[in-house]
């Protein structure tokens, strides 16, 4: 039904709302006025009334008492007894003659003082009259008329007369007049109901042209409101969202074609007129559940496999209005990014514990190489200590094991991706998968023919690989399976738009598959949710790192790919890793490398590493291989070795080094001055400065720490073999010529002020080992007494008998061009001073020292 605008229904209401009130006022008016005329002419009838039945009492009292006073005469003269009845009648009306003219005056004064006077009168008269009779039948008549010749009664007689005869001409004046202000008001009041008739005709007329201006009004408001309907049907249909209106009654009176599509009913079965108690049943929904929503807090349904999203709201009338949305695709796209969220949380995190893990590891490595060095320097070396210090040696590389792995879900690794061939991995990992695998195990290995070229780095593939096969032989081995199987699988695949948008996490486009099928124990759904995270593993507690599923997991994500796992308890699991075509032919597999072409002819390496031990244990490693080695440590130094002539073969530097030149800028200025020069980067974490975007940049080449003879081996070969332009400088001096390390400084001596003790200790051996001589001080008055023996101080803020910048203070006051590092842990450098923050390692120690050497004195 059409209905006016809010606009309209306000004005009619105030016109109806106007009209009542005038005809309630006609009505209060027609029915007040009669009543109050009435009211008037009704007290003036009574008025009359009385004052008519007073005139008549008054009449009465005065005929009664001539009737008493004729009886009283006529007995006294004849002595007949006859005229005693007349006497004895009409005295005995007298005194109710004088009570009605007593009650009828009591509201009237004037009246009231009237018979006031007439009262004592009439009493006296009728006392006057008795006395005489009763002096007649008592024999003494001559008495009798004694008292009435002496005219006492007739005067009481004439007072009566005359008083009533006032009184009535008073009453008659009374009742005069108010029958003409009876017969006025009444005039008045004819007047009136005359003019209320008229009003009440005016009124009707108005409301009557009120109405059929309404009507017209109405029916052009239902012309626009059906328009205004029409499109908004129309605009309700082309919703996504299912709508249903229902009114007071929960009846459904309006909905759109997209309500029974989202509820998966047919339009048969939501008609209008239904409930919703009906209409919720054939969708197989609980209304309970459904309405306890509102237009704040929708409520969530699982219908068939998909999430509706329905919403209640209120009607003015007292319906309600229902939209149910289905957003499954919405909540599968919310809970696969939340997913990438915390592992992207995730591999923040544990990126930052693998960086901080490595420079843990670093100091315990420190520590170690330091007293290694000491114990190989004894008279008589312990080969029980020896051993102990091997076994840690092996801890840590264990633990920089692990930290790869961090890095690896972290997406921090380095990656050097290049076009792989599929099935030649595959075949050159075999007998590494089957000694892994184990005998009890049967492999397979499937690769298809035309298997695209994948972009990915090769050693993360392998590794990848090989932490999936090594998940499955354990799910295989706890499963109890009597005949074990693992199936490693290489196919092409691509991923359309459709599952590239479900997944949320890949782009559409050609892949390459590698599945890893085992036929263990399975995992529920619960454990798949969480299986790619850091840490979880479904092995007892011991037997798992967690950690192999999270590496493949940030390597693909990496790699630009895609990890999936699908697995069924009872029945095993399937590792897809995915990663993306190569627009270019696969790289040619480099031929299995003997003993001599992986050694060197005497090519010079420039190894430039800031850790002595790092340094030291390197070149030996070189030299075993056959190169000859010179050595930097730190950039700068390398720099200058090439500027004032020496020649590399290759440049052989570690990506974090001290001091303002870093590694990046001293490769692109000794390739500047050696054109064609091979860089061969190492690192255990790299940072930002060769890697953008968890890839290498272009031209870089990188072996991460720590590394294996062989990989050194192989890189170096394949750096040096690479062709590269002609060098337009004199050529290199040749192999056998000998080239200077650089000049070993004059040992210098520096004041260590440390007041803890552990920590004093290992930098002074640090610094003993770096070649310095070392004069330790463990407060600010022992520093002061022995700062003239020292060349630089290496001081710390915290020291107790008083603050260390005081100490530093006094020291310049007294030595000006005294070189001075403060060591703390404060946030904030005091200038004038170098800053070593604390904790710090020897790399750092080192840098903050040449940095020191380096300002003038």
């Amino acid at each position: 039904m059409t209905t006016m605008s809010p606009a309209q229904r306000r004005n009619f209401t105030w016109q109806c709302i106007g009209l009542a009130l005038l005809v309630a006022a006609l009505i209060g008016l027609g029915s007040a006025l009669p009543a109050r005329a009435g009211r008037s002419m009704a007290r003036l009838s009574h008025n009359a009334s009385v004052t008519r039945q007073q005139i008549a009492a008054a009449n009465q009292l005065q005929q009664h008492l001539l009737d008493a006073e004729t009886g009283q005469r006529g007995y006294l003269l004849t002595d007949r007894s006859d005229y005693l009845k007349p006497f004895a009648d009409a005295a005995s009306l007298i005194e109710p003659d004088l009570e009605k003219l007593r009650a009828g005056s009591a509201d009237t004064p004037w009246m009231m003082a009237e018979v006031a006077e007439l009262i004592p009168l009439a009493v006296g008269k009728l006392t006057e009259l008795r006395e005489t009779v009763a002096l007649a039948q008592a024999g003494d008549r001559a008495g009798a008329m004694a008292i009435v010749t002496t005219d006492y009664g007739k005067r009481l007689m004439d007072d009566i007369h005359t008083r009533v005869e006032r009184l009535t001409d008073r009453l008659d004046q009374a009742d005069m007049d108010q029958s003409a202000l009876l017969q006025d008001r009444q005039a008045r009041l004819t007047l009136m109901t005359q003019a209320a008739t008229m009003v009440g005709i005016m009124l009707l007329g108005v409301a009557l042209v009120i109405a059929l201006w309404n009507r017209a009004l109405l029916a052009t408001t239902q012309l626009g409101q059906r328009v205004v309907s029409d499109r908004l049907a129309a605009a309700i249909d082309r919703i996504r969202d299912g709508i249903a209106v229902f009114d007071a009654q929960d009846t459904l009176i309006l909905r759109n074609d997209q309500l029974a599509r989202v509820l998966g009913l047919t339009p048969e079965q939501a008609h209008l007129g239904r409930t919703w108690a009906s209409l919720a049943a054939a969708a197989e929904l609980d209304p309970a559940t459904a309405f306890t929503s509102n237009q704040d807090e929708p409520a969530e349904i699982v219908l068939n496999g998909r999430t509706l999203e329905v919403r209640l709201g209120e009607m003015p009338d007292g319906g309600r209005i229902l939209s149910v949305a289905d957003i499954t695709r919405r909540v599968t796209a919310e809970e696969i990014a939340r997913h990438a969220h915390k592992m992207e949380v995730l591999g923040q995190m544990t990126g930052g514990i693998a960086h901080d893990f490595n420079n843990l590891l670093q100091v315990v490595s420190a520590n170690l190489e330091l007293a290694g060095n000491r114990l190989a320097r004894a008279e008589r070396p312990d080969a029980w200590i020896q051993t102990r210090l091997d076994a840690a040696r092996s801890g840590v590389i264990r633990g920089a094991r692990l930290t790869q792995h961090l890095l690896a879900f972290a997406r921090r690794q380095p990656l050097a991706p290049e076009s792989v061939d599929p099935s030649r991995l595959l075949i050159g990992l075999e007998d590494m998968l089957r000694r892994t695998v184990g005998s009890p195990i049967e492999l397979q290995l499937v690769t298809s023919g035309g298997l695209w070229p994948v972009r990915a780095d090769p050693n993360q593939i392998e590794n990848a690989l090989l932490n999936l096969a090594l998940n499955g032989r354990d799910a295989i081995g706890t499963s109890g399976t009597a005949n074990g199987c693992l199936t490693i699988e290489a196919t092409n695949a691509t991923l359309d738009a459709t599952y590239a948008e479900q997944a949320g996490d890949v782009t559409a486009g050609a892949y390459v598959v590698f599945s890893v099928t085992d036929n263990g124990t399975g995992m529920s759904r619960d454990q798949i949710a969480r299986a790619t995270e850091p840490f979880y593993t479904t092995k007892p507690d011991g037997q798992g790192t967690g950690l192999g599923l999270s590496m493949v997991f940030g390597f693909a994500k990496q790699s630009g790919g895609h990890f999936k796992l699908y697995s069924e308890e009872g029945r095993g699991t399937t590792a897809k890793l995915y990663l993306p075509r190569s627009d270019t032919p696969a790289d040619s597999a480099l031929s299995p490398a003997g003993t001599d072409q992986r050694r060197g002819t005497g090519e010079i390496i420039l190894l430039v590493e800031d850790d002595l031990t790092v340094r030291t244990s390197g070149a030996e490693v070189l030299r075993s291989l056959g190169y000859s080695v010179v050595e930097a440590p730190s950039a700068a130094d390398a720099l200058a070795l090439i500027m004032q002539g020496l020649r590399p073969n290759v440049l052989f530097t570690d990506v974090v080094m001290p001091g303002r030149l870093n590694a990046r800028s001293l490769a692109e200025r000794a390739v500047s001055i050696v054109p064609g020069l091979p860089v061969l980067f190492t690192s255990g974490y790299t940072q930002n400065a060769i890697v953008h975007n968890g890839t290498l940049d272009a031209g870089i080449t990188l072996i991460s720490k720590p590394w294996r003879l062989d990989e050194l081996a192989r890189a170096l070969r394949r750096a040096l073999d690479e062709p590269r332009p002609a060098s337009p400088t004199p050529a290199s001096p040749t192999p056998a010529s000998p080239i200077p390390a650089p000049a070993v400084r004059a040992a210098r001596t520096v004041l260590l002020v440390e007041d803890e003790p552990l920590i004093r200790m290992t930098t002074a051996d640090t610094l003993t080992d770096l070649g310095y001589d070392v004069i330790q001080a463990a407060d600010g008055a022992e520093a002061l007494a022995q700062t003239q023996a020292a060349d630089l101080v290496l001081l710390d803020l915290g020291l107790p008998d008083m603050p260390g910048l005081v100490v530093a203070e006094r020291m310049r006051a007294a030595h000006p061009g005294l070189r001075i590092v403060i060591a703390s842990g404060q946030a904030a450098a005091t200038p004038g001073y170098r800053w070593l923050p604390k904790p710090y390692d020897a790399a750092a120690l080192t840098s903050v020292l040449a940095q020191a050497w380096s300002d003038p004195a």
